[in-house]
């Protein structure tokens, strides 16, 4: 769920942009650096970014450690 106070990896934008950059593939999350650039990796750290705070249908469970909004 990306849109609680939950994370597991971090929620700061450079959280984002590493998971996105490096991936974590022991949960499944592929690598994107090589794949996409630099500038497109931050597109997607910023969409993610702004799910924070939303209201989504049926979310997830919060995970991880609670990390205090902006």
């Amino acid at each position: 769920n990306l849109a609680d106070d939950y994370w597991i990896h971090g929620a700061a934008p450079e959280d984002v942009y590493r998971v996105i950059s490096e991936g974590m593939p022991a949960a499944g999350m592929p690598a994107w650096d090589g794949t996409l650039s630099e500038e497109q990796q931050a597109e997607v750290m910023a969409y993610v970014v702004s799910l924070r705070g939303t209201d989504p249908p049926n979310p997830k469970e919060p995970q991880g450690e609670r990390v205090p909004g902006p």
